[in-house]
Order: C-alpha cells, then structure tokens, then sequence
C-alpha cells in the first residue's frame, strides 16, 4: 500500500466471509468491518490463506491460552468436537470455544486471535 488515494482500473483487496457457494449463482459474500452486507459476486475466487504459517491444530479437549493481537489480555480457547459446530461445506469446523467472546470459531479464527498451540491449559472438556 503506498497511501496514495484510490484511483478508477485500481485492484483492490476487501475481506469478507463466504456465506454460500451456489454453482450456478456464485458466491454469496458478507463483508468484513460491515453491518451485515451481503452481496452475490460471480464465482472465480480462490481461497487465501488469512494466517500465514497456521499452527497445527490441537487434539479435541485442549484448552489453549493467548494474549490478544496488540493487547494484554489473556484469552482461553477450548476445542470441543463433541459440542462445535462441525458444517461439511466449511474448510475450517468450527469446534473452538472463545470463553471471552462467548461463541464457537474455527481456529484460523482462534489463532488470529491470539491462541497459542504451545501454551496448553488443561487436557480435559468440563464444560
């Protein structure tokens, strides 16, 4: 990015989460730092790696530890297949509980968050 201001022909990166893949209509899009807005585009994108150099995985049970990105809050993450969210058509199932946020991600999620596949809690799910 060079700051310069944004010209007409410029290509542009935008996030935004995949709510659904139709092949004959496209992909439905909801984008990111939006209140909700979605749009269908036609197909052709290909997925990118939001976290460069994801960890491995921990095994259902762990509960995992991280500092948030820039912050200095200490965060709890429990893998839970038992009880997540495991859906066919996500890449990533979403059988990670965030105690703080209160809600089931994936773990590209949780590593973006701050998890840390080496700082190990508990070995154990007693939710």
């Amino acid at each position: 990015m060079t700051g310069d201001p944004l010209r007409v022909g410029d290509n542009i990166l935008v996030a935004a989460t995949v709510k659904k893949n139709d092949p004959q209509f496209g992909v439905l899009i909801e984008l990111d730092g939006t209140d909700h807005y979605t749009l269908w585009v036609p197909d052709g994108f290909r997925y990118e790696t939001v976290v460069p150099n994801l960890p491995v995985e921990p095994a259902d049970g762990l509960w995992v530890a991280g500092v948030e990105p820039g912050g200095t809050n200490t965060r709890v993450f429990i893998r839970n297949d038992a009880e997540g969210h495991n859906d066919p058509d996500r890449r990533h199932h979403r059988h990670w509980w965030d105690v703080a946020a209160e809600e089931w991600i994936d773990w590209p999620t949780a590593v973006k968050r701050g998890a840390d596949s080496a700082r190990v809690l508990r070995t154990e799910t007693t939710r």
